[in-house]
């Protein structure tokens, strides 16, 4: 299926440099799996939002709602001109949509004890399945590293907290590199400090997923590498850095 033209619902800003976008669910995008994404297309400034032939500019971007809601959900980083006009986007404001796509997807069947490790708007794909098992009242075991520089830079803290609360499967560490806060860890994700924190024999039995950018999920993957974890339970989604337009 091609670009499908849909609607803004809502757009606002969840931290100093990250905005969440809620946009009516296209046909197409009724169904799909946590921890994949859809392609975001937008027109040039002045052209007819109408015609989807006009919708030439688009970026991916991962869920980060549960399937099958009215609504899909990305969490986007202002960082170059797409999301600038992106975060200018009102609702009822006409957007192209594509997908879904990936295969970065949770299996609830086989992934029983899932580690992953969050960096910045990584986090979007992980709140996607959250969100699912929580729905669905599953019995598999979450535990998250999710890392950020400072407390305001903590995307979906409120959302995050509401699911821990939800769920008693899930188990949060935050994890700071620039900022000391009381209520939350400080330092980089090592192995000492994972060691410390997981349990249930989880570098045995669990499977590990990463999502970041690209120092960061190489570094996550040597660290688990270098723990004896088998490269065939770690799960990656390299958020590298994309064209600034």
């Amino acid at each position: 299926m091609g670009v499908e033209i849909s609607e803004v619902i809502s757009n606002e800003q969840n931290t100093p440099g990250v905005w969440v976008m809620r946009i009516r669910t296209p046909p197409s995008l009724k169904t799909f799996k946590a921890g994949q994404f859809a392609n975001v297309y937008l027109c040039p400034e002045g052209a007819d939002q109408n015609n989807v032939a006009n919708y030439i500019y688009a970026r991916p971007f991962s869920f980060a709602s549960a399937p099958n809601n009215g609504h899909i959900e990305i969490g986007y980083k202002v960082a170059g001109r797409f999301t600038q006009r992106l975060k200018t986007l009102k609702p009822k404001d006409k957007i192209g949509i594509k997908g879904p796509y990936g295969v970065f997807t949770f299996d609830e069947n086989a992934d029983k004890d899932v580690v992953m490790f969050a960096a910045g708007i990584g986090i979007a794909p992980f709140l996607s399945t959250l969100h699912y098992a929580t729905e669905k009242n599953l019995s598999n075991y979450f535990t998250l590293f999710y890392s950020n520089k400072t407390r305001d830079e903590i995307a979906y803290y409120a959302e995050l907290e509401k699911l821990k609360a939800e769920n008693p499967n899930i188990k949060i560490f935050y994890t700071l590199t620039q900022e000391e806060v009381a209520s939350l860890d400080y330092g980089r994700i090592n192995l000492e400090y994972l060691q410390a924190s997981i349990v249930r024999g989880q570098f045995v039995t669990s499977v590990f997923y990463i999502c970041g950018g690209h120092e960061f999920v190489g570094a996550m993957t040597t660290m688990l590498l270098a723990a004896g974890v088998d490269a065939k339970r770690i799960k990656k989604e390299d958020f590298g850095k994309l064209p600034d337009n």
